[in-house]
């Protein structure tokens, strides 16, 4: 078997997993992952894709598809849009998580051991005060010591 058609088996079988979930759990489409399915099984396996058409729920659905009768060319192309910007925001989403998960597990690994992370939060007018006061002080420390020498 060539290994193209094994690979669109394979993924023709991981949106056909997806399409179940997606019919028993609100808010997950399994229409979409279906036709795609079928697209996947027509590419490497003539069996697989006779029998996604003549599945008793995805089948008929299909059929209607082909034919273009569920869905106009624009309805299709908003959807799919749709479908890819949910997925794109899932992504970021769960991409800031996944950085402040990280963040804060360093964070904490680097006070208990006693490292220090820089924190970038912004100074009151109180504390540059204090700031530009203790760096004056240095200064004119600075300046008697090189005097003395």
């Amino acid at each position: 078997m060539n290994i193209a058609k094994i690979l669109w088996f394979a993924l023709g079988i991981v949106l056909l997993g997806i399409a179940y979930v997606g019919i028993f759990l609100p808010g997950l489409p399994w229409s979409t992952p279906a036709v795609c399915a079928a697209y996947c099984f027509a590419k490497s396996s003539t069996r697989m894709h006779n029998w996604i058409y003549s599945h008793k729920i995805f089948g008929p659905f299909l059929i209607g598809w082909k034919r273009k009768e569920n869905l106009s060319h624009k309805s299709k192309v908003l959807y799919g849009n749709y479908y890819v910007l949910v997925i794109g925001s899932y992504v970021v989403y769960y991409w800031k998580s996944i950085s402040n998960i990280i963040y804060w597990y360093f964070y904490g690994t680097s006070n208990y051991l006693g490292m220090e992370i820089p924190r970038h939060r912004k100074r009151t007018r109180k504390q540059n005060k204090r700031r530009q006061a203790y760096s004056m002080a240095q200064m004119k420390r600075r300046k008697i010591n090189a005097q003395e020498i």
